[in-house]
């Protein structure tokens, strides 16, 4: 079965709930999506389940809000404070049909 996005590469550089489950859904019907995170901090949604440790949640060793968020996507790390880096992603992003972010730009 041919899926409605197959073909779409999209690019992703977004955490935290609306934008990476834009993603999700866009890989959901078949869209190629890279999500790209920053080599040591990761995506904010990993922090979440360190974060639910005393709350009501139950510990875990599987993020599974980053499971969900993230399902179906291809994933990799780049530092963009880093010129080698951001060339990459001028390269990633110039193939792309579509870029997704919700992070601000710096200053």
């Amino acid at each position: 079965m041919t899926l409605a996005l197959e073909g779409i590469r999209v690019i992703e550089v977004a955490q935290a709930a609306a934008a990476p489950m834009g993603g999700r859904f866009l890989a959901d019907w078949g869209a190629d999506v890279i999500h790209v995170e920053h080599p040591i901090k990761g995506d904010l949604t990993r922090a979440f389940l360190r974060m639910t440790k005393g709350g009501h949640s139950q510990p875990s060793k599987v993020g599974y809000m980053m499971e969900n968020y993230n399902r179906n996507k291809k994933s990799f790390t780049l530092d963009h404070s880093k010129e080698n880096s951001r060339e990459i992603m001028r390269k990633l992003i110039e193939k792309a049909d579509v870029f997704i972010t919700n992070i601000r730009r710096a200053k």
